[in-house]
């Protein structure tokens, strides 16, 4: 095996929670979120050569994952909003304790009324990105990532109060 096949392999055994989370927020079966594992990681193979370390591997990662989910995502429901399919959650929490059930199943109804681009923000702020490094990731300003960000929270608000 080469150096840089072992350098890829080293970041991507510390860094897979990453490619799980998105998976996990833009696929809705199993065998749908393997297939974007693996997508995402022949795309990250593709492009790691010109990785220069100039931001941490797990940002750079982050962004090959977002960008190949949400054109996978487009590929796939260019004009679908994907209101009755299926988002499981429990890939994209990190605690060891489960939400109870009907909170899983708000927190679902509301994610998928998201866009892919808005889903990412959301991701990426749970993640405790700040709105410059998601800006970065995103290709957007810090300014325009806090506005859409402080939409989609008012929404999640709004539509957590309804339920």
């Amino acid at each position: 095996m080469g150096q840089l096949q072992e350098q890829f392999l080293k970041h991507v055994e510390q860094s897979q929670g990453i490619i799980r989370k998105v998976c996990a927020a833009y696929c809705f079966t199993p065998s749908d979120r393997e297939d974007m594992f693996q997508n995402i990681l022949v795309q990250a193979w593709k492009a790691f050569p010109q990785f220069r370390e100039e931001a941490a591997f797990s940002t750079w990662l982050y962004k090959i994952a977002i960008c190949t989910a949400i054109t996978a995502n487009r590929k796939a429901n260019p004009a679908s909003t994907m209101e009755s399919k299926y988002i499981d959650f429990s890939e994209m929490i990190d605690s060891d304790q489960e939400p109870k059930i009907e909170s899983r199943d708000i927190l679902r109804k509301s994610f998928q009324q998201l866009n892919p681009a808005e889903r990412a923000m959301l991701l990426l702020w749970l993640e405790g990105y700040s709105y410059a490094e998601t800006a970065e990731l995103l290709g957007s300003t810090p300014g325009a990532v806090g506005v859409r960000l402080n939409r989609i929270k008012e929404h999640l608000r709004k539509f957590f109060t309804l339920n």
